[in-house]
């Protein structure tokens, strides 16, 4: 029956595209091997995305995006109606002001993230969904709202709400914790480009913070955060840094048992350079947990890439995670080569605890082959 009604929407956005004075098109696809040649793993990574734009005016936009899982379970994850407010009423001034409503979900504006290995990118997103078949855990994602401010051209302030998200742990329901229950989600975001420098300082809260599965693993690391990233472009080079903290928030597992995760700080650097046809990059991150010294665990990686000839590079990457106090002692790797051939990329390699470009499909801790081909419009 999903998939039935995915279908139905479908093909009324297709039959309704001709009203739209414009319609766009964009879409994504991509397919993941991996094997230890003693086991074998594929995936889509959920990645498999549909999505079609539509001006119902001059100033008005209809969005409505579909996205399928490994498992081929396909869902609308994004129906929205976006309005610029004061360019439809002919106001011309300092201030203007948009929405959009809709299924959605939001992150704050990154600017941090240009060094493409272990960077300096965020975490902090609301209005999102996830399903843990082996706890039947599932979330969905409401209505949601973002009212945008902008000021002189120059500074923009994200104002937004969920005012009903809602999450249920179904098996559990009758022990008397993860009953369905209803909650809100807010976040507001400010952002701007000031000369070659982007920055951009939010906060987000979500009472999905830190519930886990059977396993213990965090469904949602999200939730509380307040944050700051920074994007610096010159020339050739490009910067990227970050600052956030998670804070403080009480937990449930699946198995019922409650507690208080502490509060985390997360700081990252990372940066890039062209030179002609290579490009290097490097990255580091580092977090403080509940205000104590460098975390555990920390990472610098360090990445380069050779457009050896149009639509074909080399890449290599390495990934040092190591511990402050024996600055011991993971490292990972991986080599490949991408390969674009009239729209549809080919992408093969090796791994061993390397996500620079890799699809390692956690088969092996010695190393797996990957192959990834997709496409997208």
């Amino acid at each position: 029956m999903k998939k039935t009604i995915v279908l139905l929407t479908i093909v009324l956005a297709l039959v309704a595209a001709p009203v739209f004075a414009e319609t766009g098109f964009t879409g994504s696809v991509e397919f993941k091997y991996g094997t230890d040649f003693s086991d074998f793993a594929t995936d889509t990574g959920n990645d498999t995305k549909i999505s079609l734009d539509g001006k119902v005016g001059e100033f008005s936009t209809i969005s409505v995006g579909i996205e399928a899982d490994e498992n081929s379970n396909a869902s609308a994850t994004l129906m929205t109606l976006s309005q610029d407010v004061t360019g439809a009423l002919g106001v011309e001034g300092p201030v203007s002001f948009a929405y959009k409503m809709g299924k959605q979900t939001y992150q704050p504006a990154d600017y941090s993230g240009v060094g493409g290995y272990e960077d300096a990118g965020r975490d902090a997103k609301i209005g999102q969904g996830y399903e843990a078949d082996d706890t039947d855990f599932t979330t969905n994602s409401m209505l949601g709202t973002v009212l945008t401010f902008g000021f002189a051209d120059m500074i923009m302030i994200d104002a937004v709400v969920f005012p009903a998200s809602y999450f249920e742990k179904a098996a559990d329901a009758a022990n008397g914790y993860f009953d369905a229950d209803n909650f809100a989600e807010f976040a507001v975001n400010a952002y701007g480009t000031f000369g070659p420098a982007q920055v951009s300082v939010y906060y987000t809260m979500s009472n999905l913070s830190y519930l886990a599965d059977s396993d213990g693993d965090a469904i949602d690391e999200a939730g509380d955060m307040i944050g700051a990233n920074l994007g610096l472009v010159i020339d050739a080079l490009s910067v990227g840094v970050l600052w956030e903290t998670d804070l403080e928030k009480d937990f449930q597992a699946a198995t019922g048992v409650t507690g208080t995760k502490p509060m985390n700080t997360e700081i990252g650097i990372a940066a890039k350079y062209v030179i002609g046809s290579v490009t290097p990059g490097i990255a580091f991150k580092t977090a403080f947990y509940d205000g104590s010294d460098f975390a555990a665990d920390s990472g610098l990686g360090l990445n380069v890439t050779w457009a050896a000839a149009e639509m074909f590079n080399v890449t290599a990457a390495v990934k040092n995670s190591f511990v402050f106090d024996d600055l011991g002692d993971t490292l990972g790797y991986e080599v490949g080569v991408d390969y674009t051939l009239d729209g549809v990329k080919y992408s093969i390699g090796y791994t061993d605890g390397s996500e620079f470009k890799a699809y390692d499909a956690e088969l092996s801790d010695t190393g797996n082959m990957y192959v990834k081909v997709g496409a997208s419009f």
